[in-house]
């Protein structure tokens, strides 16, 4: 739900632009919480779909003028940023619990 709920926030702003995308960060490590691997990896998923969606809406937003405010070279590691906190969250995890 919070990630909808970040998603839903940042759709209203600057979307991918914007500096609370790092709160995906945040909502990744703040998963490991729950001592629940799978929900972690699931978190994980969750906010790099919702940050592609911001990008995407950005890109595809008529109303911008055709000036894209996001580039490749922020998003793709962005993306892998997410998605390597979620591993190192989701295997540190599961060797603790093991």
């Amino acid at each position: 739900m919070e990630v909808a709920l970040l998603t839903l926030l940042l759709s209203s702003g600057s979307a991918a632009s914007s500096a609370l995308v790092l709160m995906y960060f945040v909502l990744v490590a703040a998963s490991v919480l729950r001592f629940q691997p799978v929900l972690v990896a699931y978190v994980t998923l969750l906010c790099v779909v919702a940050y592609l969606f911001q990008v995407c809406e950005v890109i595809l937003d008529d109303t911008a003028g055709g000036s894209v405010d996001v580039s490749v070279r922020f998003c793709v590691p962005f993306v892998l940023g997410i998605l390597c906190v979620g591993l190192i969250q989701y295997f540190a995890l599961r060797r603790s619990r093991a």
